[in-house]
């Protein structure tokens, strides 16, 4: 429990959460969650008594401290839902794990020969063990006691975004040009939050906040897309086409099964 403190605690750094109308900021974990976290604070800045409350989580109802079905029974309720490509989504999860082994260790059995996989296969273990296939990868924020596949993060994503009142961001627009993504892209997606909480920036406040976004927040690694191009061979594109093909689709990653 004290390290989800702790990391609750340096997101709302990153997220100010004064305010009476309360804005629900959901994330697939390793999707971009401090980023659009460090987005929602820096244009607080410029818009300041906003009478908005942001609570920010992965997507998850035990992390926002709220009943389970929430979201489910009230559809209504205003939020910003981040995803990501799936494909780098586990890229970076892999990396997370393998970087922070102090901090995953209580949620991830390590197995003794973990070490002596290769990066592919490390990698198809993450993916396949996100679907519930082994217990030991979950990804859970308070050690073992509440275990939470990454699947199921990915599978309310969808569900969410289809709910009223909802912006659904995507990382690899609003990761702007350090990201490698570009400049026309992150001011279009930063235009649409805006727009959906009903904020409205000058042009040098949107340069000001483009020119701060990217990088300096906890687990920040590399923060660029399409990384899974350098990582997935044919085998691993058959795999992941099995195991989260359709989840790709639904999610406006690809049209179809021929990539």
């Amino acid at each position: 429990m004290k390290r989800w403190i702790l990391v609750t605690f340096l997101m709302l750094l990153f997220v100010k959460v004064e305010g009476d109308e309360s804005v629900f900021v959901l994330s697939i974990p390793k999707s971009g969650t401090f980023l659009i976290g460090k987005y929602i604070n820096l244009v607080q800045e410029k818009v300041p008594n906003s009478g908005l409350r942001f609570c920010p989580s992965h997507l998850s109802e035990v992390e926002s401290g709220l009943p389970k079905g929430f979201f489910r029974e009230n559809p209504e309720t205003k939020k910003i839902i981040m995803i990501r490509d799936l494909r780098d989504v586990f890229c970076s999860s892999l990396n997370h794990i393998n970087n922070r082994k102090h901090y995953l260790q209580s949620s991830i059995d390590f197995d003794s020969k973990w070490y002596l996989l290769s990066q592919k296969e490390q990698l198809i273990q993450v993916i396949d063990y996100s679907r519930g296939s082994r217990k030991d990868f979950y990804w859970s924020y308070h050690g073992k006691s509440i275990p939470q596949k990454l699947h199921d993060f990915i599978a309310r994503a969808i569900e969410y975004s289809k709910y009223p009142n909802t912006c659904v961001v995507r990382f690899e627009n609003l990761v702007g040009p350090n990201g490698g993504g570009s400049k026309e892209a992150m001011r279009c997606e930063m235009k649409m939050i805006n727009d959906f909480l009903d904020f409205s920036l000058e042009d040098e406040q949107y340069a000001d906040i483009m020119s701060h976004l990217f990088g300096g927040t906890m687990t920040f690694n590399k923060g660029h897309m399409n990384r899974w191009k350098d990582e997935f061979d044919d085998e691993l594109k058959e795999l992941f086409k099995q195991w989260y093909g359709q989840e790709l689709i639904d999610l406006g990653y690809e049209k179809d099964f021929n990539w």
